[in-house]
């Protein structure tokens, strides 16, 4: 076979850059390629460099071919094209002996084969023949660690920082080990280390966040995953766990748009397009829920994502799309006990069933009550006009609505769907308040699983987890504080009566004190005239007096 080599003159520092030669053998019919893509891929230069070593063994050139061998097994082995992986790594011993760096090489494409014995075995080799170069100690590690064997993988990593003190990947390591231990102080001191050599290393600031968030310290969570996000503005794994911190600090439009930014930066993952739908429909962007989601299905059959989409589909009245999709998920899942969704559904869609309209109930409430305020009016007044306010959940927390709610689930309890859709979109639209939703859906759980109720039979931290559950992806710390109580922490009535006789000023509750207060009342179950004396010293006393009653006297 007959081929015309040519050599390509470079210069000094383009050569350097790219560990090439300075006058590069190519093959002259390859000349055009390079002239038209205006650089040298690297099969060019292989066949280049291969052309010159069979018309001439010389050892000058053959450094060159070994590193360019070396270069394509390690694209052949990042794309799983093992075959040839193990036909490149041979042919680099044409060119040269088995040095360390074979032997290195060797042991990646035995733990990528899955043979971590021999993989193990090799890496050992590569670090005894070279005790200066850190990445053969750090993938061994790497290997270790991969197979659970912390102490010899934390041995090999110190071994790399030992060979070089600002090798950042090792720093990470160090700390991954002590947080897969939970020892989160000495990751910390790892991942910050790591930072201090390399600030635009973005890893660390991964890692500090999620440690952050696992010890619920979310502002300071926020603050590591928004240093990452400075140095990468499209990392995929920061705009995820910020959302998750930005949900923690009760900031769900913020999480939002990181999740939309995750689908853009990869819209395959099935578990955005779930957390956004869950989010859309606890705030009451129902429609925004049912778009989110069907994208997600359309993305993946995921069993996850059909289960809240027949609650959406319930929850804006699309009952039989609902049914449709119960069906289906009871086909798939046979653990799952779907009777009271059944029983819900049938309700809804009986002959006596309701339907709530936002605008309807607007201009209802504007000709109930005529000493609504502002801005709550404003919003009324708009929503019965067909328009739609704008919802930032920007209005401080008021007790002034609750009439309006109390309305509502006198209206519409028993109808579970459509008491969820109309206390959210009221607490969303009406009274643009975050605290407001977590109320709403504090109050629906509450009526919906008639706890506190005549015929309610559950044990005090069975009631709390149920109601910790609804409301912890909107209030996590009062979700929090909810399942650490106990009944201790009740006072009873005795207690709150001497508590409102030695209290001689008015008490403005937020909304976690005024939630565990009504809680405390219908736990000890007073009188007319003892709930009276109890809420005497409170702010909105009688707006929470008939709330309170009505829980009390539910039949």
């Amino acid at each position: 076979m007959s081929y015309a080599i040519v050599y390509l003159p470079l210069k000094p520092k383009i050569a350097k850059s790219q560990n090439l030669p300075l006058k590069l053998p190519v093959l002259a019919e390859d000349l055009p390629s390079i002239e038209e893509e205006n650089t040298i891929p690297l099969s060019i230069i292989l066949r280049g460099l291969r052309a010159q070593w069979r018309a001439k063994k010389d050892t000058y050139y053959a450094s060159y071919l070994r590193y360019f061998v070396f270069e394509a097994f390690k694209e052949a082995l990042k794309n799983n094209r093992m075959a040839e992986a193990a036909q490149l790594l041979q042919e680099s011993l044409e060119y040269s002996k088995e040095d360390y760096l074979y032997h290195f090489y060797n042991g990646l494409f035995f733990k990528k084969s899955g043979d971590y014995g021999q993989a193990e075995t090799e890496l050992r080799k590569a670090s005894a023949m070279n005790l200066a170069n850190p990445m053969v100690t750090f993938e061994l590690g790497q290997l270790l660690f991969e197979l659970d064997d912390l102490d010899n993988a934390l041995e090999q990593f110190t071994n790399t920082l030992e060979r070089d003190k600002r090798f950042t990947p090792a720093y990470v390591a160090c700390g991954d080990i002590f947080h897969r231990v939970a020892d989160y102080n000495a990751a910390v001191g790892f991942y910050q280390k790591a930072i201090e050599i390399a600030p635009t290393f973005v890893p660390p600031y991964i890692r500090l966040g999620v440690i952050y968030n696992k010890k619920q310290n979310f502002e300071k969570a926020k603050i590591f995953f928004e240093k990452g996000l400075k140095q990468d503005t499209e990392n995929f794994q920061l705009h995820y766990n910020i959302s998750f911190t930005y949900m923690r600090l009760k900031q769900p439009l913020l999480s939002i748009e990181h999740l939309k930014k995750c689908l853009e930066i990869d819209s395959k993952v099935v578990s955005v397009y779930n957390e956004l739908g869950i989010i859309y429909k606890n705030l009451g962007f129902f429609d925004d829920a049912l778009v989110i989601l069907k994208e997600g299905l359309e993305t993946e059959d995921d069993l996850t994502l059909k289960w809240h989409l027949m609650q959406v589909y319930a929850i804006l009245q699309q009952f039989q799309k609902a049914e449709d999709f119960l069906q289906e998920i009871a086909r798939s899942d046979h653990s799952v006990d779907m009777s009271d969704y059944r029983v819900a559904l049938n309700k809804e869609m009986s002959i006596d069933a309701k339907t709530f309209s936002l605008s309807a109930f607007a201009s209802w409430a504007l000709d109930v009550y005529n000493d609504i305020a502002h801005p709550l009016k404003n919003r009324l007044i708009q929503l019965a006009d067909g328009q739609q306010p704008p919802v930032d959940f920007s209005e401080t927390f008021s007790l002034e609505p609750l009439p309006l709610a109390m309305d509502i689930i006198h209206e519409f309890e028993g109808y579970n769907f459509t008491l969820f859709r109309a206390l959210t979109l009221f607490a969303s639209q009406i009274c643009n308040s975050l605290d407001w939703i977590v109320l709403s859906r504090f109050l629906f759980v509450i009526v919906n699983n008639r706890l506190f109720s005549q015929d309610d039979t559950f044990e005090l931290n069975q009631k709390m987890e149920r109601i910790a559950d609804e409301i912890i992806d909107l209030d996590w710390s009062l979700a929090n504080q909810l399942v650490q109580m106990e009944r201790e922490r009740f006072k009873d009535i005795e207690e709150l009566l001497d508590q409102a006789q030695n209290d001689n000023h008015t008490i403005n509750l937020d909304l976690s004190q005024l939630i565990i207060l009504i809680l405390n009342i219908l736990w000890v179950e007073p009188t007319q005239d003892e709930l009276k004396r109890i809420l005497r010293v409170y702010n909105n006393a009688e707006e929470i007096g008939e709330l309170c009653s009505f829980l009390l006297n539910r039949k």
